[in-house]
Protein backbone atom coordinates (compact mmCIF):
# COMPACT_ATOMS: atom_id res chain seq x y z
CA UNK A 1 0.00 0.00 0.00
CA UNK A 2 1.20 3.71 -1.04
CA UNK A 3 0.78 4.67 2.45
CA UNK A 4 3.82 2.69 3.88
CA UNK A 5 6.12 3.49 1.61
CA UNK A 6 9.35 4.59 3.00
CA UNK A 7 11.72 6.59 1.65
CA UNK A 8 14.54 3.25 2.10
CA UNK A 9 12.03 1.72 -0.52
CA UNK A 10 12.37 4.47 -2.89
CA UNK A 11 16.06 4.81 -2.88
CA UNK A 12 15.94 8.14 -1.07
CA UNK A 13 18.11 9.61 1.93
CA UNK A 14 16.52 12.23 3.92
CA UNK A 15 18.18 14.45 6.21
CA UNK A 16 17.10 13.48 9.75
CA UNK A 17 17.43 17.45 11.23
CA UNK A 18 14.25 18.31 8.02
CA UNK A 19 10.40 17.91 7.88
CA UNK A 20 10.61 16.58 4.19
CA UNK A 21 7.89 15.03 1.79
CA UNK A 22 8.96 12.50 0.02
CA UNK A 23 5.31 11.70 -1.48
CA UNK A 24 2.21 12.44 -1.46
CA UNK A 25 -1.21 10.39 -2.15
CA UNK A 26 -4.70 12.24 -3.69
CA UNK A 27 -7.56 10.43 -2.74
CA UNK A 28 -10.65 11.61 -5.00
CA UNK A 29 -14.13 10.78 -4.06
CA UNK A 30 -16.73 10.91 -6.77
CA UNK A 31 -19.64 8.84 -7.81
CA UNK A 32 -19.56 6.34 -5.24
CA UNK A 33 -15.76 5.50 -6.24
CA UNK A 34 -12.64 6.67 -5.52
CA UNK A 35 -9.47 7.81 -7.60
CA UNK A 36 -6.21 7.50 -5.85
CA UNK A 37 -3.14 9.29 -7.56
CA UNK A 38 0.16 8.61 -6.05
CA UNK A 39 3.06 10.52 -6.68
CA UNK A 40 7.01 9.86 -4.70
CA UNK A 41 10.01 12.36 -4.51
CA UNK A 42 11.68 9.48 -6.90
CA UNK A 43 9.49 10.38 -9.76
CA UNK A 44 7.26 6.85 -9.14
CA UNK A 45 3.38 7.72 -10.05
CA UNK A 46 0.46 6.10 -10.42
CA UNK A 47 -3.58 5.90 -10.35
CA UNK A 48 -5.49 3.83 -8.61
CA UNK A 49 -9.53 2.91 -8.83
CA UNK A 50 -11.40 1.57 -6.23
CA UNK A 51 -13.09 0.00 -9.59
CA UNK A 52 -9.95 -1.99 -10.05
CA UNK A 53 -8.27 -0.21 -12.71
CA UNK A 54 -5.06 1.48 -12.68
CA UNK A 55 -1.97 3.28 -14.37
CA UNK A 56 1.16 2.19 -12.21
CA UNK A 57 4.42 2.59 -13.16
CA UNK A 58 4.13 6.06 -14.79
CA UNK A 59 7.31 7.15 -13.39
CA UNK A 60 9.29 5.57 -16.03
CA UNK A 61 8.57 8.23 -18.20
CA UNK A 62 10.24 11.62 -18.23
CA UNK A 63 7.35 13.78 -18.09
CA UNK A 64 5.39 11.57 -15.86
CA UNK A 65 8.50 11.34 -13.00
CA UNK A 66 9.29 15.41 -13.57
CA UNK A 67 5.36 16.41 -12.54
CA UNK A 68 5.26 13.60 -10.05
CA UNK A 69 8.28 15.35 -8.61
CA UNK A 70 6.61 18.67 -8.88
CA UNK A 71 3.74 17.69 -7.29
CA UNK A 72 5.70 16.24 -4.40
CA UNK A 73 7.66 19.47 -4.44
CA UNK A 74 4.66 21.66 -3.79
CA UNK A 75 2.67 19.52 -1.25
CA UNK A 76 5.91 20.26 0.84
CA UNK A 77 4.91 24.34 0.83
CA UNK A 78 1.90 22.63 2.24
CA UNK A 79 2.72 20.90 5.20
CA UNK A 80 2.32 23.74 7.48
CA UNK A 81 -1.69 23.88 6.17
CA UNK A 82 -1.91 20.42 7.24
CA UNK A 83 -2.21 18.01 10.32
CA UNK A 84 -0.29 14.74 11.57
CA UNK A 85 -2.00 11.72 11.48
CA UNK A 86 -2.26 8.10 12.49
CA UNK A 87 -5.81 7.33 10.61
CA UNK A 88 -6.08 7.63 6.53
CA UNK A 89 -9.63 6.91 5.82
CA UNK A 90 -11.43 7.30 2.25
CA UNK A 91 -12.82 10.67 1.74
CA UNK A 92 -16.57 11.39 1.85
CA UNK A 93 -18.51 11.96 -1.45
CA UNK A 94 -17.75 14.90 -3.24
CA UNK A 95 -14.05 15.35 -1.20
CA UNK A 96 -10.33 15.39 -2.17
CA UNK A 97 -7.87 14.14 0.81
CA UNK A 98 -4.30 14.64 0.51
CA UNK A 99 -1.95 12.46 2.32
CA UNK A 100 1.64 14.00 2.78
CA UNK A 101 4.26 11.17 3.17
CA UNK A 102 6.66 12.97 5.46
CA UNK A 103 10.21 11.46 7.29
CA UNK A 104 8.50 12.03 10.31
CA UNK A 105 4.88 10.57 9.87
CA UNK A 106 1.61 11.24 8.19
CA UNK A 107 -0.05 14.73 7.17
CA UNK A 108 -3.53 15.26 6.00
CA UNK A 109 -5.54 17.79 4.43
CA UNK A 110 -8.45 17.96 2.45
CA UNK A 111 -11.36 19.76 0.59
CA UNK A 112 -14.36 19.96 -0.76
CA UNK A 113 -14.84 20.32 -4.37
CA UNK A 114 -17.44 23.22 -4.89
CA UNK A 115 -14.09 24.73 -3.28
CA UNK A 116 -11.66 23.82 -5.71
CA UNK A 117 -14.46 24.37 -8.79
CA UNK A 118 -14.75 28.18 -7.06
CA UNK A 119 -11.14 28.59 -6.38
CA UNK A 120 -11.47 29.06 -2.76
CA UNK A 121 -10.09 26.41 -1.76
CA UNK A 122 -6.17 26.54 0.00
CA UNK A 123 -5.17 23.29 -1.75
CA UNK A 124 -6.09 24.38 -4.96
CA UNK A 125 -2.67 24.83 -6.35
CA UNK A 126 -1.63 21.20 -4.73
CA UNK A 127 -5.29 19.63 -6.71
CA UNK A 128 -4.46 21.27 -9.86
CA UNK A 129 -0.55 19.61 -9.78
CA UNK A 130 -2.25 16.53 -8.88
CA UNK A 131 -4.33 16.33 -12.32
CA UNK A 132 -1.43 17.27 -13.78
CA UNK A 133 0.09 13.88 -12.68
CA UNK A 134 -3.25 12.20 -13.75
CA UNK A 135 -2.65 14.26 -17.40
CA UNK A 136 0.85 13.16 -18.42
CA UNK A 137 0.22 9.49 -16.49
CA UNK A 138 -2.91 9.02 -19.53
CA UNK A 139 -0.37 9.90 -22.50
CA UNK A 140 0.50 6.54 -21.19
CA UNK A 141 -1.95 4.26 -22.03
CA UNK A 142 -0.59 3.17 -25.06
CA UNK A 143 1.18 1.36 -23.12
CA UNK A 144 0.66 -2.44 -21.20
CA UNK A 145 -2.39 -2.62 -18.89
CA UNK A 146 -2.25 -4.03 -15.52
CA UNK A 147 -5.88 -3.99 -13.79
CA UNK A 148 -7.14 -6.05 -10.81
CA UNK A 149 -10.09 -7.20 -12.81
CA UNK A 150 -9.72 -10.81 -10.64
CA UNK A 151 -10.63 -9.23 -7.68
CA UNK A 152 -12.80 -6.21 -8.71
CA UNK A 153 -15.54 -5.72 -10.77
CA UNK A 154 -15.03 -3.63 -13.30
CA UNK A 155 -17.50 -0.60 -13.66
CA UNK A 156 -17.87 2.72 -14.48
CA UNK A 157 -17.51 5.54 -12.45
CA UNK A 158 -19.31 8.24 -14.17
CA UNK A 159 -22.28 7.85 -16.08
CA UNK A 160 -22.03 8.66 -19.51
CA UNK A 161 -18.46 7.22 -19.70
CA UNK A 162 -17.41 3.92 -21.24
CA UNK A 163 -14.96 1.90 -20.23
CA UNK A 164 -12.60 2.89 -17.39
CA UNK A 165 -12.59 6.75 -17.08
CA UNK A 166 -12.49 9.09 -14.29
CA UNK A 167 -14.70 12.30 -15.07
CA UNK A 168 -15.35 15.35 -13.41
CA UNK A 169 -15.81 18.98 -14.87
CA UNK A 170 -11.73 19.69 -15.06
CA UNK A 171 -10.84 16.04 -15.48
CA UNK A 172 -11.15 13.13 -18.13
CA UNK A 173 -8.56 10.42 -17.89
CA UNK A 174 -8.93 7.21 -20.00
CA UNK A 175 -6.59 4.45 -17.62
CA UNK A 176 -4.04 3.00 -19.62
CA UNK A 177 -0.47 1.76 -18.09
CA UNK A 178 3.57 1.72 -18.72
CA UNK A 179 5.83 -1.24 -18.13
CA UNK A 180 5.99 -2.11 -14.17
CA UNK A 181 8.96 -1.26 -11.84
CA UNK A 182 9.34 -3.85 -9.29
CA UNK A 183 8.26 -0.61 -6.29
CA UNK A 184 5.07 -0.48 -8.80
CA UNK A 185 4.45 -3.66 -9.27
CA UNK A 186 4.65 -4.73 -5.52
CA UNK A 187 2.45 -1.92 -5.00
CA UNK A 188 0.04 -2.55 -7.35
CA UNK A 189 -0.59 -5.98 -5.74
CA UNK A 190 -0.87 -5.11 -2.72
CA UNK A 191 -3.82 -2.83 -3.86
CA UNK A 192 -5.43 -5.65 -5.13
CA UNK A 193 -5.89 -8.09 -1.71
Amino acid sequence: MALTVTPEQLGLVLPSDKHIVYGVIMDWAMDDAIATTVAFSSGDASLYLSSGGGTIGGGQHEKVSAVAKSFVDLAQTMLTKSTKTEATPLPRQDVVNFYLLTNRGIHVGQDEMNNFQNNSSNWLNLFIEGNSVLAELTKTEERKIHICSDVRPRRRLYRGCSGMRVCNARLSVKIGVCPLSPLAQELAWRSCV
